[in-house]
């Protein structure tokens, strides 16, 4: 048990020290991959309506522009079992879905804030499917980045989608998975 703790305050120093930056022109290429959940309630943090596969269910790809603009693609597949709350549901069926969304790196609306820790927006549009019913969504949400070093790090995320018809419930979709960036000059 010594042993453990002594790692984790280990990889808790590294992470604090290492000299890592946000995704800029210097790291312009992510790439992440990771787990998603799609739940079906009012308000996210409610576990009782999510849906998660227990396997890697998201890949996505990341390249910066300029100024704290990065364009992020992302494919997800989940499997929907579980039904929403106020007779919102969606078929119990294979889900999928492709993004494409526009990041805006906080730090540089707020200053640098630590160099290890990189909070974001992003707006963007999916189409999704589930089963039979398909349709574009718009997504708006939010996320970090936590750098253990300057190439890997923790990508946690926050998304609320909304569709233009009634072919797919509104849904939230967080989403947690390892990030690496590359491409530095």
């Amino acid at each position: 048990m010594k042993l453990l703790k002594l790692a984790v305050i280990a990889l808790f120093t590294l992470g604090i020290v290492s000299n890592a930056n946000a995704q800029d022109e210097n790291n312009p290429i992510a790439l992440g991959f990771g787990v998603n959940v799609i739940d079906l309630s009012d308000y996210p943090g409610s576990t009782q309506n999510w849906n998660f596969l227990g396997s890697l269910s998201r890949v996505s790809y990341d390249k910066y522009l300029e100024k704290g603009f990065t364009l992020q693609s992302a494919i997800t597949v989940n499997n929907l079992t579980k039904d929403g709350v106020d007779g919102d549901s969606m078929e119990k069926a294979l889900y999928w879905s492709a993004d494409l969304s526009v990041k805006y790196d906080l730090n540089n609306l707020v200053g640098e804030t630590t160099q290890w820790f990189d909070p974001y927006v992003f707006i963007g549009g999916s189409y999704v499917n589930v089963g039979d019913a398909s349709e574009g969504m718009l997504n708006l949400g939010t996320g970090f980045n936590t750098w253990f070093t300057e190439n890997i790090g923790l990508n946690t995320q926050l998304s609320y989608r909304k569709g233009f018809s009634d072919e797919v419930a509104e849904h939230w979709q967080p989403s947690l998975g390892l990030v690496y960036r590359f491409g530095g000059k």
